[in-house]
């Protein structure tokens, strides 16, 4: 499982590890918490349009705590995706990318 953990110090939001860069099987757990302030999450693929990712429905946004499984990819799935993802915290915004391997 990957944490991806979001932080609000003095005005400015970041997420650690990797800046919220993520790389993961697909099927892998994907977790994101934050201690202080509620997020919300937005996934859309890299070359464009809405998409979610996950296994299931999106969270209930804002919250502090959202985990859940890539979706998995058949053998004929042909190029993994990336996703360009969004982390809101309070009005500011971060822009981090999740890499899916087969």
């Amino acid at each position: 499982m990957t944490t991806i953990n979001i932080h609000l110090k003095n005005g400015a939001l970041s997420c650690t590890p990797n800046d919220g860069h993520v790389r993961a099987r697909h099927g892998s757990v994907l977790e994101w918490v934050s201690e202080g302030e509620e997020f919300t999450l937005s996934f859309q693929l890299l070359g464009g349009g809405r998409a979610w990712p996950f296994q299931g429905s999106p969270p209930q946004q804002p919250t502090r705590h959202f985990k859940a499984a890539l979706l998995p990819l058949g053998a004929d799935a042909g190029d993994a995706p990336a996703y360009k993802y969004s982390v809101t915290v309070g009005g500011k915004v971060l822009d981090p990318i999740v890499i899916v391997d087969k």
